[in-house]
């Protein structure tokens, strides 16, 4: 092989020169890229630290909201006997306040991982004041039951009032309360 002469170095000086400086440049392109989604990473950690702080500065207050729910939250041994006492449970309250259940309709149940919900809906036909009382009854938190859905029209005389709506009872399986 022979020499180079001084141009064909200088030549070969600068290919090696251009190619070095593309290849930093790529290089420092990726390296840029990468120290941006580290950050971004880095960014997302720091917040999710900030909320398990959070969760765990809270920590003795939701052990105690959960042992209050164990202690205090209905239970029942099957699905069947939670619809059944809410469904019961319903109607002595309206025929004690003299409402007529005029229609009945039990949801399914909804099963969570922490809870389960019965749910009736229902057409109650009765004075506004009394149908007012009977919801207010019905909307107690220390049952475990809430108004869901809920419609109310006249009825054909002015006192009287038709109520639908959905009550829900949460309650856990198990024997107790």
């Amino acid at each position: 092989m022979s020499q180079l002469n001084p141009r064909e170095k200088q030549l070969l000086t600068a290919l090696f020169g251009a190619i070095f400086l593309a290849a930093n440049l790529f290089l420092l392109l990726y390296l840029k890229k990468t120290r941006q989604s580290l950050n971004a990473e880095l960014s997302d950690l720091a917040a999710q630290s900030t909320v398990a702080d959070a969760w765990l500065a809270e920590g003795k207050l939701w052990q105690e909201r959960r042992n209050w729910l164990e202690k205090v939250q209905p239970r029942f041994p099957s699905a069947e006997d939670a619809q059944t006492a809410l469904q019961q449970r319903l109607q002595d309250a309206a025929s004690a306040l003299g409402l007529e259940v005029s229609k009945q309709l039990i949801d399914p149940v909804e099963s969570e991982a922490f809870y389960r919900q019965a749910a009736i809906r229902l057409q109650i036909t009765g004075e506004m004041e009394k149908v007012v009382r009977w919801l207010v009854e019905l909307q107690q938190p220390a049952k475990f039951q809430s108004v869901t859905d809920f419609s109310l029209r006249s009825g054909k005389e002015a006192p009287t009032v038709i109520c639908d709506l959905r009550v829900a009872l949460w309650y856990v399986l198990g024997t107790g309360n």
